[in-house]
């Protein structure tokens, strides 16, 4: 009985091409020199074979095979493809992953045979993706080209510092720019709330909340009724829409023994960033003042540092600031102006150093910069014109 079927097998290690079918090409030959073959019949038949195309991937799961709504950069998650369009092909032979890192260009992920992909106990079609870079990213599988609808964006989520424009209290100030030997001149200020979020998309999560200081007060010299002349070196961003900064996370400031962390503003990577300029750069004498901006366009180096009275070395020191936002306990922050001005005559504001407050605020900061390499830093805008002017200057 003549073979009238014909057996169509796929290839053990077919050649990877990205097509939505495989096409086959028939074409009907005669060894029998007596056989005619109808004209009809001798034309090529050509066949297509749908490609087992991806309709859904699942992920990021963990190596416990727990799906997580976020990533941590350097370690490794799992994407599986779940779903395939009906093939005669095996999906695997066939399959393709890519990322995509903040909309950028779709690349392609190296493939390991028999390693990466592979097939778990379900004959889910699974790739083990190393999170290098904390970006937004989408993972696709595909057999033809990367399709939205077969793709996981990995979910965003930035730890962010908003240092908001709450007032919270009143403490008390180094004043720079002035020289004494018995005592430390200060002023009142205000402190401001500062909250630690996890943002994702436009929602945050709260964490925790600290103080801060916003000025950097600084007399510029005494007029000629013996009274301190103030300036303001407050950091105020050039522009109200450029209020958001990447973090750089310095270990050891002031000192490099000091034990304390800092986190400095920077703006596409720069640590220069836009300021609006000072009142002015100089003393009433004419002099510079102490740490002049090279630039008055720009500030560099404005950080969340200690502030408040902290020890180094053995040495208490009275916190002020040269544009930056020191961080002050809660037992040194009081309800009102007077309540602050009587803890400096009562000289019981720098009973308690700020150090061991600090640190655990920090620790917990750092520990979610190392998680994520990457936080920001949001500066809430404020009507400066309206900040308060101290109206003494104390003997600390």
């Amino acid at each position: 009985m003549a073979n009238d079927k014909i057996t169509i097998q796929e290839k053990e290690n077919p050649p990877r091409i990205k097509e939505e079918y495989s096409t086959l090409s028939i074409t009907i030959t005669c060894d029998d020199p007596d056989v005619i073959i109808a004209p009809a019949a001798q034309k090529p038949a050509t066949l297509k074979f749908a490609k087992p195309l991806v309709e859904k991937i699942e992920g990021p799961f963990d190596e416990n095979n727990g799906l997580v709504d976020k990533m941590e950069v350097d370690k490794t998650y799992i994407f599986k493809a779940t779903k395939f369009k009906e093939s005669t092909f095996t999906p695997i032979k066939h399959i393709w992953f890519a990322e995509q890192i903040d909309d950028g260009e779709i690349v392609d992920l190296e493939c390991k045979k028999g390693e990466n992909p592979y097939l778990d106990e379900d004959k889910n079609i699974c790739y083990r993706y190393i999170y290098k870079k904390y970006a937004r990213t989408k993972i696709y599988a595909y057999v033809w080209k990367p399709e939205k609808e077969a793709s996981v964006e990995i979910p965003l989520i930035v730890p962010r510092v908003i240092i908001t424009n709450e007032v919270t209290g009143y403490t008390i100030q180094a004043l720079k720019g002035v020289e004494a030997t018995f005592y430390d001149p200060a002023v009142i200020v205000p402190t401001y709330k500062a909250k630690v979020v996890l943002k994702k998309e436009d929602e945050e999560e709260l964490k925790f909340s600290f103080d801060v200081t916003r000025d950097a007060w600084y007399s510029r010299g005494k007029n000629e009724n013996n009274a301190h002349v103030l300036l303001n070196r407050a950091f105020v961003p050039a522009k109200r829409d450029q209020n958001l900064y990447d973090a750089m996370w310095i270990p050891n400031y002031p000192s490099r023994l000091s034990g304390l962390d800092a986190f400095i503003f920077r703006r596409f990577g720069e640590r220069k960033i836009p300021a609006k300029p000072l009142a002015t750069q100089t003393r009433l004498d004419g002099t510079p003042i102490t740490s002049p901006r090279k630039n008055p366009n720009f500030a560099t180096d404005v950080m969340i540092h200690i502030g408040g009275t902290y020890e180094i070395k053995g040495f208490n020191h009275l916190g002020g600031s040269y544009g930056c936002f020191a961080f002050i306990q809660k037992e040194d922050i009081y309800s009102t102006l007077a309540k602050a001005k009587q803890a400096s005559i009562d000289d019981d504001y720098d009973d308690n150093t700020t150090n061991s407050d600090w640190l655990k605020v920090s620790d917990k900061i750092v520990k979610l910069w190392k998680k994520n390499k990457k936080m920001h830093i949001l500066l809430d805008n404020r009507d400066e014109s309206k900040n308060y002017f101290p109206t003494e200057v104390l003997k600390e």
